[in-house]
């Protein structure tokens, strides 16, 4: 018999530009395609940039500078080999995080990497990191205090990003309206 090979790590690269599986489903070959990988990675810095007021360059830029970068390509077929580990996915860092997403101030690291970076830089003065940050919920004449999201999203019963948005777009979950504190 022959030996078993992990879809993820059963790819082939088609062209430089395009890494697509030869076995697995849809899903894993969206995720293995450079374009679909690069157009989401631009929509999702565009929503963030949009949120914090930062400048953001075009997507034909954006797609230039990843093209020709090649670390993008590198790290995207070492997470197809890791089976999508998400702590190797490619992700977009801003070296220098006072300015937005421009071409000489972006970089692709992976997504452990990026996570470390951005926790070990110094806060800006006075802000905590949201999960950090207490959080009152109330309802009628209910009140409940917790010392994080986490634990309010417990209480509750809901996904651990549910009080977080819930607070972010103004809504109630479940009749109880969250605050932080």
């Amino acid at each position: 018999m022959g030996s078993v090979v992990s879809p993820a790590r059963a790819f082939v690269a088609k062209s430089p530009d395009n890494i697509v599986e030869q076995i697995g489903g849809d899903m894993d070959r969206r995720k293995a395609n450079i374009n679909y990988q690069l157009s989401k990675k631009y929509s999702d810095m565009k929503k963030r940039a949009k949120e914090k007021g930062l400048a953001i360059c075009s997507k034909a830029e954006f797609m230039s500078f990843a093209m020709s970068d090649g670390t993008f390509k590198r790290l995207l077929q070492e997470w197809i080999k890791s089976d999508f580990d998400t702590k190797l996915t490619p992700s977009i860092d801003r070296m220098d995080n006072s300015k937005g997403y421009e071409v000489g101030n972006m970089q692709f690291i992976t997504h452990s990497r990026n996570v470390i970076k951005g926790n070990s830089e110094t806060p800006k003065v006075g802000h905590v990191p949201t999960r950090k940050r207490r959080v009152q919920i109330v309802k009628e004449n209910q009140l409940y205090t917790f010392e994080t999201c986490a634990a309010a999203c417990d209480f509750l019963g809901v996904a651990r990003t549910a009080v977080h948005m819930a607070i972010k777009n103004n809504r109630r979950i479940k009749g109880w309206q969250p605050s932080f504190v």
